[in-house]
């Protein structure tokens, strides 16, 4: 973005933020990418149950049964 346009974008959508130091905002990126991190543990599937799942998906697939009958 155009560094005047970035400017007046900020001042008019975050001016409660204009008089925030360099470091506020590096403290804020920060705590968003540990959470992020945090995130992406908490929600990984391993990898031996995603291909457990796509092997049972795939049996259902070649049985022409609807998807409930896995879960039986």
């Amino acid at each position: 973005m155009v560094p005047s346009k970035l400017k007046r974008h900020f001042s008019s959508k975050h001016g409660h933020l204009l008089g925030k130091d360099l470091e506020y905002f590096r403290r804020l990126l920060k705590e968003q990418n540990k959470q992020s991190v945090n995130m992406m543990k908490t929600v990984k599937i391993s990898d031996k149950a995603q291909e457990a799942s796509f092997a049972v998906v795939d049996l259902v697939a070649k049985k022409k049964k609807p998807h409930t009958v896995a879960e039986k």
